[in-house]
């Protein structure tokens, strides 16, 4: 179960598949962002579900940080996890080979993993810069920009192709953004704290399927 909080309308409108419910609690460029993130701009491949990420790997071009070593992404994460002495299925632990199933049916090799970074969440993304897992774009329009061009991976095979996405549709794309980090308000539209719980939505629920 994923948890949702007051003011998260919008959010809860696309996993019900409302369209109504969700034109009334975006603006018209949000929807129009909306469209792009679950069509031309392919985004929701890696950014599904009530957090917004499908948790797995991906190879999304990253380009290498300066300053840092290369950085192999799952590639080299996975083996750490598998060959780590105190892992689930290590002598030290008081686990029984059946409680470890993700680590008895991990994959760890393969040219897939190679460059490969699980997508981040999304809600409260405006508010959560730097982007990537090294901090590599200051902004979401640096991000946007990156997936647009789709260039080559430092490492391994990226999964982007160019998306020619318009600098209005680019704009549209980044104001759907900033729609996930709205500060929650009451009814007298007054900002208020928004950790509180609304209720609970399924884990599997996808994004305003309607709206493809």
């Amino acid at each position: 179960m994923s948890y949702l909080r007051i003011g998260d309308e919008p959010v809860q409108a696309m996993l019900n598949n409302d369209p109504a419910a969700t034109r009334s609690a975006l603006t018209p460029e949000e929807v129009a962002g909306l469209r792009l993130f679950i069509s031309k701009a392919q985004c929701i491949n890696c950014h599904n579900g009530p957090l917004f990420t499908d948790n797995y790997f991906h190879n999304t071009g990253v380009p290498a940080r300066a300053g840092l070593p290369p950085d192999i992404g799952r590639a080299k994460g996975a083996q750490q996890v598998r060959d780590n002495e105190f892992n689930c299925l290590s002598r030290y632990s008081d686990a029984r080979p059946e409680d470890c199933p993700e680590l008895r049916f991990m994959i760890a090799t393969g040219a897939e993993l190679e460059g490969a970074f699980k997508p981040s969440l999304l809600r409260n993304i405006a508010k959560t810069s730097p982007y990537m897992h090294a901090g590599h774009f200051a902004s979401l329009q640096e991000v946007l920009e990156h997936y647009n061009r789709a260039p080559a991976a430092p490492v391994g095979d990226t999964e982007l192709k160019p998306l020619n996405l318009s600098v209005t549709e680019l704009a549209h794309l980044e104001a759907f953004l900033r729609g996930l980090s709205r500060a929650p308000q009451d009814a007298a539209g007054v900002a208020v704290n928004n950790t509180v719980i609304m209720g609970t939505l399924p884990t599997g629920a996808q994004i305003a399927p309607a709206f493809r």
